[in-house]
């Protein structure tokens, strides 16, 4: 995926699909560590997402990797399921939250 860690989280929001975010009111935000990383949010409410820089302390769910994981899973070297597994992707908040995030974000994690 090209262009910087900013513009490949922003272009998250592009594969929003609000038919799987029905009834889905959450707050995420994504913490990339490292040189070029950063701190993201998404809020999905009424079947929109809005995507902002910066943290969101209150997000109901929070996911943090660094940057090698990040373009590792970008680049389809790795899987989310395995960086995950592995601890290098740290998930704060339910696990529903996170399978459903992956259904409407498909390809996210």
């Amino acid at each position: 995926m090209p262009g910087t860690i900013a513009d490949q989280v922003k272009a998250m929001a592009s594969k929003f699909k609000a038919d799987q975010a029905k009834g889905w009111d959450r707050t995420l935000m994504i913490t990339i560590t490292g040189q070029g990383g950063g701190s993201w949010h998404f809020i999905i409410k009424g079947g929109k997402c809005e995507f902002k820089d910066g943290e969101l302390p209150s997000a109901n769910m929070k996911v943090t990797t660094d940057v090698a994981t990040w373009k590792a899973m970008t680049e389809g070297k790795t899987s989310g399921t395995s960086a995950f597994m592995s601890g290098k992707l740290k998930v704060q908040g339910p696990m529903a939250d996170l399978i459903r995030t992956g259904k409407v974000f498909p390809g996210m994690f």
